[in-house]
Formats: C-alpha cells, sequence, structure tokens
C-alpha cells in the first residue's frame, strides 16, 4: 500500500508534459520535466549557470543518441536533487538546451502568462477610473 509520503505533487505543463518541484543543492528550486523512460538526468545550461558549474573543460564529455543524432555533452556532478521526500547526493547530470520542441513550448506559455497578466493589469488600472 502507498503511503501519502510517497507522492510526488506534479502539475501539468504547457502541452500536458508532467512538471514535479526538485531542489538542487539543497538550495535551488526548479520544476523539471519528469521522464520516466530517460536513462539519464538532464539540466539546461542556465540552470549549470545558477548552480556554478563549471562547464569548460576538461569536463567529462559523453555522447548520447537521441531520436535525431548523437551529440556530446558535458556530464557534471550535481552534490544533491530532491523530488518529495527522496533526496539523492552525488548525481550525475548532462547539460544540453531543451530541444527545439519544448524551448517552444516554453516561449508559447510565457507568452501565454505574460498576455494574462498584461489583461489583469488592465483590468486593475481600469478599475479606479470613473
Amino acid at each position: 500500500m502507498r503511503r501519502r509520503g510517497d507522492r510526488i505533487p506534479g502539475r501539468r505543463g504547457y502541452g500536458g508534459v508532467l512538471l514535479v518541484p526538485c531542489l538542487l543543492h539543497a538550495a535551488y528550486r526548479y520544476w523539471f520535466l519528469a521522464d520516466t523512460g530517460a536513462a539519464r538526468t538532464l539540466i539546461t545550461p542556465d540552470v549549470a549557470l545558477d548552480l556554478g558549474l563549471d562547464l569548460r573543460p576538461p569536463v567529462r564529455q559523453v555522447r548520447i543518441a537521441s531520436v535525431h543524432q548523437v551529440v556530446s555533452a558535458p556530464l557534471v556532478h550535481l552534490v544533491s536533487l530532491q523530488v518529495g521526500a527522496q533526496q539523492l547526493t552525488n548525481v550525475e547530470a548532462l547539460v544540453l538546451p531543451l530541444p527545439a520542441e519544448l524551448r517552444a513550448l516554453a516561449e508559447a506559455k510565457t507568452k501565454e502568462i505574460n498576455e494574462a497578466y498584461r489583461r489583469i493589469r488592465e483590468v486593475r488600472g481600469g478599475m479606479g477610473k470613473s
């Protein structure tokens, strides 16, 4: 039987992808795309920069195959990665930019959110006028 503490809160992101909250290095919070079939953990170059990870050589490079091509990616070590109550230490992670399709989804969602905030500001600004 599953205990309530075993559950990880998640949310559906734009396009229906599952996002789960993660804590990296016990201080940095991110929403990670949950891919139950992934063999490796992946972070973007921006996340690596936030964490202060050095990506300059001689960082170990790993060749990985995607559906479309084989690429070489830096392999870094995360001090810790926590999802829900589960925490791992010294986690290997590849550093790669998001594929164009996911970047496009993220950009579209950002535009959608910005437009919603613009409309809210307009409504609130118009409420005080007579």
